[in-house]
């Protein structure tokens, strides 16, 4: 997923659930955008998604 033009997040779907990792931590606004767009992303899938989740940022980072 992108912040600003830049990928701030990957996300995987998987047993009817979208999992958005963020790479950083992103701000109180950032983190909004980033669960709209995820929500849009779910519909777009097509997959019957039932929950969207923002996990941690990943621990690699």
């Amino acid at each position: 997923m992108l912040v600003d033009g830049r990928v701030a997040a990957t996300w995987t779907a998987r047993d009817r659930r979208l999992r958005v990792t963020p790479l950083r931590s992103l701000s109180v606004p950032e983190r909004e955008a980033v669960r709209e767009e995820a929500h849009d992303l779910a519909a777009f899938l097509d997959e019957g998604i039932e929950h969207v989740e923002i996990t941690a940022v990943h621990a690699d980072r």
